[in-house]
């Protein structure tokens, strides 16, 4: 399993060496592939993927918008990372020994930590009562409502079992098996394409459950994911929901949820999105944006401004404002009150796009390469053009006596000829701008001749992690040597690993295979050269 990151809705930097962040903080924030991350629930949408979009929680708690995510953040204090409930949104996950087992279950997923998906270190999801978290209005229609589950990686065949709290359940008290009613138990269905919680699209399992007819006001979803792998990983997601009854009269409206996304603080020259989906396949009914400018900034004008958009040009398919009777009207003096009020099958999402300042008179492009000045036979090589400047750079790589031959990353790793004779090999990086201007530079490397005794390291250990540091050098998995990276990557390769999992399946193991799934910028570990001695 491996994090996953989405972009933030505002544009508040990470601090890296704010006071206290330890090295298991640092690990969660730095991108890594997520070819093996899963999804959350994304209507009615679970705690910790409303906080993950939310953001704002990674310096003062006080700076997180909404109160429930707010608490959340102060009750994992105990823990080094409290904001991990957040940043692994898509992996509360847990492995039961036998799936089809109630008791198996609900051993790895103990009472008190069914939101946390098991997981002590995410249980400020269940410590947090249930009276703060934020409900999301539903309303069934003929009796079900559509649950949507957003998926980074959809998992096929998988089990779907949806319950509900009972009405007996005391909001006050963490959620327990014992308050729960299974409503929903079938295979999960294939994978459709839609709008995401976040506002983008992606993939999606739509699956309609059954809502009593006798239940209304409060309650929890919880939905358990299974997947039918080796491993028994399943995810376990707790939904907030109000369980409007359905209304028997005319009233097509259904109340979607508040209208000014929390933590969208534009700045001039952002625009402001608003998108509304429909159908099986989410397809986009509505599409506009509102470009902010030093007028219209407060959130009081320009929400105002984006309702009167869409009340008026899109008044068949959304609605923006309080419900009085039959009619729904914005109310301009109390904004925070407004919702957005949506037909059966539809979901919207708000987000924000960064705008760009143009410079008067643009510099051209500068490129710069990065890379050592020799390299053994057959060695590999990291050749980076980070220290380019210039506007949204596109590269070009092109190398001689190295593979790849070409290439178009910022980052390339590179491998020597095989030779018995001094070479030199070049790198040839070209930039090129937005508005097409270029700029070239060329680096020469030698390539010495290979020796014949290998010099030999210790084989990577999991027993060992935690004293490997920047430097440290290693024989990974795959028999090739692997150097842990500087700092911050560093951290990683000193990261415990899980008792249930095996050595090829962590990602911060020397040549592991997981780790050759990783992008360069991804890995704990870099590969070495073999020193040779004659």
């Amino acid at each position: 399993m491996k994090l996953h990151f989405n972009a933030q809705l505002h544009r508040k930097s990470m601090l890296w060496s704010m006071g206290g962040l330890l090295a298991s903080q640092i690990l969660v924030m730095l991108p890594v592939n997520n070819a093996e991350a899963h999804g959350a629930v994304g209507f009615p949408i679970a705690r910790q993927y409303q906080c993950h979009i939310e953001q704002g929680y990674w310096n003062n708690p006080a700076d997180v918008p909404s109160a429930d995510c707010r608490q959340a953040i102060i009750n994992g204090q105990q823990f080094d990372n409290p904001q991990l409930p957040f940043t692994q949104w898509n992996e509360l996950s847990a492995n039961p020994s036998n799936p089809n087992s109630e008791a198996s279950v609900r051993a790895v997923v103990p009472n008190g930590l069914l939101c946390a998906g098991g997981d002590p270190q995410k249980g400020a999801l269940d410590s947090v009562p249930t009276t703060m978290w934020r409900k999301t209005d539903v309303t069934p229609e003929k009796g079900t409502i559509q649950l949507r589950w957003d998926l980074t990686t959809p998992h096929n065949p998988a089990q779907m079992k949806i319950y509900l709290s009972k009405a007996s359940y005391d909001p006050t008290q963490p959620l327990r098996w014992e308050d729960l009613t299974l409503i929903h138990d079938a295979l999960a269905p294939a994978a459709a394409s839609g709008a995401l919680a976040n506002g983008t699209n992606g993939n999606i399992y739509l699956i309609d459950i059954p809502i009593p007819e006798d239940r209304t006001g409060n309650a929890i979803i919880y939905s358990y994911w299974q997947r039918d792998d080796a491993g028994n990983e399943g995810f376990f997601n707790c939904s907030d929901i109000n369980i409007i009854k359905g209304s028997t009269s005319n009233f097509p409206w259904i109340s979607n949820s508040t209208f000014v996304t929390p933590g969208i603080s534009p700045a001039v020259n952002d625009q402001i999105r608003f998108r509304v989906m429909g159908g099986a396949q989410g397809l986009e009914s509505v599409d506009t944006q509102l470009l902010i400018t030093a007028q219209n900034q407060a959130q009081g004008v320009w929400s105002q401004e984006l309702a009167a958009t869409l009340n008026n040009k899109y008044s068949t398919v959304v609605k923006i404002g309080v419900r009085s009777g039959d009619e729904i009207n914005y109310n301009n003096s109390n904004t925070d009150v407004n919702r957005v009020w949506l037909r059966s099958g539809y979901s919207s999402a708000m987000s924000l796009i960064a705008g760009t300042t143009e410079p008067e008179n643009p510099q051209a492009p500068v490129a710069h390469i990065t890379a050592p000045t020799s390299v053994e036979s057959n060695g590999t090589i990291n050749f980076s053009a980070s220290g380019s400047t210039g506007q949204s750079l596109s590269y070009q790589w092109e190398f001689l006596n190295f593979t790849p031959t070409t290439a178009t990353s910022q980052n390339v790793t590179a491998r020597a000829v095989t030779t018995s004779q001094a070479l030199v090999g070049t790198a040839k990086l070209t930039v090129t701008n937005d508005k097409g201007i270029q700029n070239s530079v060329e680096k020469t490397i030698a390539i010495s001749p290979s020796g014949e005794t290998e010099q030999t390291y210790p084989l990577w250990d999991r027993n060992n992690v935690l004293s490997y540091t920047a430097g440290t050098t290693v024989t990974g998995l795959d028999g090739q040597v692997w150097a842990c990276k500087p700092f911050p990557f560093s951290s990683w390769c000193a990261q415990a690993v899980h008792a249930n999992w095996l050595d090829n399946n962590w990602p911060y193991a020397a040549g592991s295979a997981a780790a050759a799934a990783l992008p360069e910028d991804g890995r704990a570990w870099s590969l070495v050269t073999r020193s040779h001695h004659h």
